[in-house]
């Protein structure tokens, strides 16, 4: 992505020096190094250069149509692609924001999605567009966002539902303050027991659709009608246009799913040096997500899936997003990732590996019955007869962020497999998902990858599909015992 994006200084922070100096001779673009923490050979200090800044007022008139970021995005397929965002872009996603959420004189953000994601870094944004603070965390830890919710004056927070769901784990029943008055709540629909828990708290979440091509936010639902549209994303934001188009473009009525489009100020120019992926994507004035959705007859949003992620089963279409909302919607049920494997008799077996929650007993057959009797009334494929699963124990979550999107690295991981074991894929996947995200883990889960040599066979093989190199090195970081491979 360095070198894509024809980088030409490079700010990094101390505990990445090691992987900066291992990939340096790669970058050859790179002109200038600076270290936040330290001021290394080579390079400069963040505070050295701050101490030699002039203190002279600083004006500079940006054009609003020109490259402000590029955002960095590789959704569930291929190489990662920088979408060029503009001044712009970001301006009219944060009034569409205010005006959705509304904007108080005494609003703080928190921000502990990572800035390498739109959503976390739209959040310092707004905070600039709007002049209000932001509470800035270094990672997401349940137990610190909580007490900053209390400490710190925090109206706003942004999550995904994993997130949330530790969030209130951590809290027991205490409850929150007055003051946060939107949990903004991304990477997919929340669940149905999650919602219904944050009503009973009178936790105000407001669940959102959004792009990195279209500067965050896409389409929210207000914390109102969190519970009455469930499932929904809401409505596109103001100055955001959205509909849904079949095969061959065409807008289709409510109720019927295809692919979600969008047109507005605040979508992308393209990708940065690639324009045929520029093209592909937009056309005849419209984004092209690759997401499956439809609109109900008031135009609120319901989003099914990836397009690439549709699972073709016995002729039907199964999509995993909705398999995966049921099983973590069971109360033994931690997560959850779905998949689409070759079947000589259907074309496609959904395989499903579940995480089970720590002193919980369920069977196979117990979740097969409850996927049965919830999928009844909108999934046309028969789980009793279609649907495999591989239960696995629960795991230590500590420093796991994971967003919808990213479920794909599983799904790919087991693809790649072909005629996997179930055993073994319950045992590691939740592992290698962990650690391909940038997850920690504990000493005696690294032992389990690197002692064991069918663990090692698969770890290389989680290795070599990474398509980001920066996760790649830190994959290999969390398994020194592997480098060799």
């Amino acid at each position: 992505m360095v070198n894509a994006s024809e980088a030409q200084v490079l700010f990094v922070g101390e505990r990445y020096l090691p992987l900066v100096d291992e990939l340096r001779p790669k970058m050859a673009g790179v002109r200038e190094y600076v270290c936040y923490d330290a001021q290394p050979d080579g390079m400069h200090g963040y505070d050295e250069l701050l101490a030699g800044a002039s203190d002279d007022e600083l004006y500079v008139e940006i054009d609003e149509e020109g490259t402000s970021i590029l955002m960095y995005t590789s959704g569930t397929t291929g190489r990662p692609k920088g979408a060029v965002l503009t001044y712009d872009n970001h301006l009219w996603s944060a009034a569409g924001s205010a005006l959705n959420l509304g904007l108080h004189s005494d609003d703080r953000w928190l921000a502990c999605l990572p800035l390498f994601h739109v959503g976390g870094l739209a959040i310092l944004l707004r905070s600039v567009i709007y002049g209000i603070p932001v509470v800035l965390h270094d990672g997401f830890d349940p137990v610190a966002v909580n007490r900053s919710i209390d400490e710190d004056g925090v109206t706003i927070v942004s999550v995904v539902s994993n997130m949330l769901q530790r969030m209130l784990e951590a809290r027991g029943n205490r409850p929150y303050p007055p003051s946060l008055r939107c949990v903004l709540t991304g990477g997919g629909p929340v669940p149905r027991p999650l919602l219904e828990e944050c009503a009973r708290r009178g936790l105000p979440v407001a669940q959102t659709y959004g792009l990195t091509e279209a500067a965050s936010q896409v389409a929210t639902l207000t914390p109102q009608d969190a519970l009455s549209r469930l499932g929904s994303a809401g409505k596109p934001l103001p100055s955001t246009e959205l509909r849904i188009e079949d095969d061959d473009g065409g807008a289709l009525p409510a109720g019927q799913a295809g692919e979600i489009v969008v047109r507005g100020p605040t979508v992308t120019l393209g990708y940065f040096n690639l324009p045929d992926e520029t093209q592909r994507t937009l056309r005849n004035g419209w984004l092209h997500t690759g997401d499956i959705g439809y609109l109900d007859s008031d135009g609120y949003l319901y989003v099914l899936d990836r397009r690439e992620d549709l699972i073709v089963s016995g002729g039907e279409n199964v999509y995993p997003a909705e398999v995966e909302e049921v099983l973590r919607s069971h109360p033994a049920v931690l997560d959850a990732g779905v998949v689409g494997l070759p079947d000589k008799r259907w074309g496609q077996r959904v395989v499903a590996t579940v995480v089970l929650r720590e002193d919980t007993g369920v069977s196979e057959q117990e979740l097969l019955a409850f996927c049965r009797e919830q999928l009844a009334s909108y999934a046309t494929f028969d789980p009793a007869r279609e649907l495999a699963l591989a239960l696995a124990p629960a795991y230590d979550a500590e420093g796991v962020s994971f967003k919808q999107q990213e479920t794909s690295d599983a799904r790919h991981f087991l693809e790649g497999r072909g005629n996997f074991d179930l055993s073994l894929a319950c045992d590691l996947t939740p592992l290698i998902k962990r650690a391909s995200l940038g997850g920690s883990l504990r000493a005696s889960e690294l032992r389990q990858v690197a002692d064991t040599s069918r663990a090692a066979r698969v770890a290389q093989e989680a290795l070599t599909r990474q398509r980001d190199l920066v996760r790649l090195h830190l994959l290999a970081s969390q398994f020194p015992d592997l480098r060799s491979l």
